[in-house]
């Protein structure tokens, strides 16, 4: 007797099919944990990335990295294009104190209405031009296209038990640093 499902008059290629997800079971992966960014075995987190639509996924991040950005994609995709959403990419993206003030929030007042600024605060780590490409690449994928980026500021501070006083000078500008009072 046969194992087989399929009727006699079955073709070749239906035969061909059946012999080959025959062996579906024997894959060692439990299917439901695929899709759940906490428990998806790291080697296929890209596949999981392009199936969740992620629109910021760099190869050389560490995977926690990657599985916060995961976790996070469904919430971005749902508020993409608002202040939240560029808010919550940097952070699953590796910038964990990034705000994003809207032009009506400027310290100097207000700006022209559809601009923003992201302020990033860095405590000990360093700002490459790479890392700033990456934050722009960051902000231009979860922005609406109608807001313009005014820039990013990064916010600077060192923890020490040494008062530190330094002066960095960056093209024609002069840029303080002072302890916090």
């Amino acid at each position: 007797m046969s194992n087989s499902l399929l009727p006699a008059n079955a073709t070749s290629l239906e035969r061909d099919l059946e012999t080959v997800t025959a062996r579906v079971a024997d894959i060692p992966i439990v299917v439901g944990t695929l899709w759940n960014p906490q428990t998806c075995p790291a080697s296929l987190l890209p596949w999981l990335a392009w199936a969740l639509s992620v629109d910021d996924w760099q190869s050389d991040w560490p995977e926690a990295t990657k599985r916060a950005v995961l976790a996070e994609s469904l919430l971005i995709h749902c508020r993409k294009g608002t202040p939240w959403a560029v808010e919550r990419a940097l952070i699953a993206a590796g910038a964990p104190n990034a705000t994003v003030l809207d032009w009506y929030r400027y310290e100097a007042g207000p700006g022209e209405p559809y601009h923003f600024k992201v302020v990033v605060d860095v405590e000990g780590t360093e700002v490459t031009a790479e890392t700033e490409s990456r934050l722009l690449q960051t902000i231009n994928r979860a922005k609406n296209v109608r807001s313009v980026l005014d820039g990013i500021e990064y916010n600077l501070s060192v923890r020490s038990p040494v008062p530190v006083f330094a002066i960095g000078i960056q093209g024609a500008e002069i840029i303080n640093v002072y302890p916090k009072e």
